[in-house]
């Protein structure tokens, strides 16, 4: 993934994804895995800390980033 938005909408891409609908098929893979699994996630490309987990609210998909200390 490339943006925390991505999880919302996971068929937004970048001009990086060279195949676009396997990147699309790859990051709602990804969101549905860490959702159940409450999995640690480690990306390359969010600001920030790219470290974190997928949470899901009422107001849809978010991404909570792990506390740097």
């Amino acid at each position: 993934m490339h943006h925390p938005l991505q999880l919302r909408v996971p068929d937004w891409h970048s001009v990086y994804c060279e195949d676009i609908a396997a990147s699309v098929v790859s990051r709602k893979w990804a969101i549905a895995f860490a959702l159940e699994q409450n999995a640690a996630i480690f990306t390359t490309h969010f600001p920030g800390t790219s470290a974190g987990r997928v949470q899901n609210s009422a107001l849809g998909l978010s991404w909570t980033p792990f506390k740097q200390e």
